[in-house]
């Protein structure tokens, strides 16, 4: 998705002519699999992955209202149906409260607690222990993200042909390489580029390349600075997500819900390295013997259909439906939405996506700059927060690959920098804890 924006916002804003190359098509990993959640709500301000979400969250809603009906407007399926959290114990109840005040602290707006008569009617197909609580977030969206990219996609090259003006002596200004694996980069002396090799041709980027392949850019990194550590920092992590129609009689889901636990994914604190369970809710296992995370999450797709998760899951690369983690998931998912017992994994196989998260030792993706490489950046390792913090990693690479300016704020989805507007200054704060030195000299000291 950190490519769209790229190419898509270039080609809009500048002369420049973009090359996008492709190993198999956009949207093969995480993006394409997953629900879309566009959230604050789980999120942690204390990480510095959330200046990124506030400004990339505010992005899409500027993009969204911009697109209209548009297209590109009705691909991306903007939803704005808010979040739910869900707590089911007096602990969680209190984790949820605290977590509550803190949101509203930094500003996010429409935040309100329900009461488990409120809860209860803002989504009647749930049944939960007594005592359970929500917390509703209700400027919190969701897109199409799979569908989105390829709007974009197709909208950059409406761009070059109108720049090209049909002109067979005009160069295009964008260069589009689907199918088309990278297998080397090399900068070139004097200031004049970097090459890339693909398996049909060789491409020279005279200003730059961003090498945003999901958790693939690892091990393109690692051949190009014969540095391993790019190959340890980036890790696939498989994933699940359920699409179905709604059983008969179940009342419509109105937000997208999923279960406190699920914010540890997303907490300062939870910076785990590979191997070890993040404390799940229930738990499984695959035909490759490892520990499976599934934690309960739903909503609704602008078409109608449920989309129920989720796993998390250290399983090499492989990428394909797992019969035993789908039973797993539909039974946690049953525990809250009882409407869904007595569905099998065989009813779901063919429609269940999959997809592999880029996760990064240490929680956070690396932004910016690579070491030792001269005109290239790295945009990877944002595991399930691919959509969620694209546009404003986008913004921030083009500014340290191009020099390009930071616009001074972005509005929050509340309008405005009075509901906490993140600055340019935040902005490159947040690089610098996002910095690949850094993510990589974190991952080293991690693993003595």
């Amino acid at each position: 998705m950190v490519v769209s924006e790229i190419q898509h916002g270039k080609l809009q804003d500048t002369q420049l002519s973009v090359a996008l190359l492709d190993a198999k098509q956009p949207c093969a990993g995480a993006t394409g699999a997953g629900q879309g959640y566009i959230w604050l709500a789980h999120r942690d301000p204390a990480s510095p992955s959330w200046p990124l979400a506030r400004r990339s969250k505010a992005t899409w809603q500027q993009l969204a209202a911009a697109a209209g009906s548009s297209k590109l407007g009705t691909a991306m399926e903007w939803q704005e149906n808010g979040s739910l959290l869900l707590a089911t114990s007096a602990d969680e109840v209190a984790q949820l409260q605290a977590r509550a005040a803190m949101l509203q602290q930094q500003g996010v707006p429409g935040v309100v607690l329900l009461s488990p008569r409120e809860l209860k009617m803002a989504e009647p197909a749930l049944k939960l222990p007594t005592g359970s609580h929500g917390l509703l977030v209700k400027s919190d969206a969701q897109i199409n993200g799979k569908q989105t990219a390829f709007a974009m996609l197709e909208d950059c090259q409406q761009l070059a042909a109108a720049a090209a003006g049909g002109s067979a002596s005009q160069p295009s200004r964008l260069l589009l390489g689907l199918q088309e694996p990278v297998v080397g980069l090399q900068p070139l002396g004097g200031g004049a580029g970097v090459e890339i090799t693909t398996q049909k041709r060789r491409v020279r980027a005279r200003q730059g390349v961003v090498v945003a392949a999901g958790v693939w850019s690892g091990q393109l990194l690692a051949a190009a600075t014969g540095q391993q550590g790019w190959q340890q920092l980036l890790q696939p992590r498989r994933g699940h997500l359920l699409e179905m129609q709604p059983p008969a009689g179940m009342p419509r889901i109105h937000t997208g819900m999923m279960e406190l636990s699920y914010t540890q994914h997303y907490s300062s604190s939870s910076e785990q390295s590979h191997g070890t369970a993040a404390g799940n809710s229930s738990s499984s296992s695959s035909s490759s013997n490892e520990a499976v995370d599934i934690t309960f999450t739903a909503t609704t797709s602008a078409s109608g259909s449920l989309l129920i998760g989720s796993s998390r899951e250290f399983s090499g690369w492989e990428a394909l439906p797992d019969a035993a983690i789908i039973t797993a998931i539909m039974q946690r998912a049953s525990c809250f939405l009882p409407h869904l017992s007595g569905i099998s994994a065989q009813q779901l196989m063919a429609t269940t996506r999959v997809g592999l998260r880029p996760f990064a030792v240490g929680g956070l993706p690396s932004v910016g700059r690579v070491p030792g490489l001269p005109g290239v950046a790295v945009a990877a390792g944002h595991e399930g927060s691919g959509l969620c913090l694209g546009p404003a990693t986008a913004e921030l690479v083009l500014h340290q690959l191009l020099g390009l300016a930071l616009a001074a704020a972005a509005a929050t989805a509340g309008g405005g920098e009075a509901g906490g507007g993140v600055t340019a200054t935040e902005l490159l704060a947040a690089a610098k804890e996002l910095a690949p030195e850094r993510r990589l000299a974190a991952m080293a000291a991690a693993s003595r």
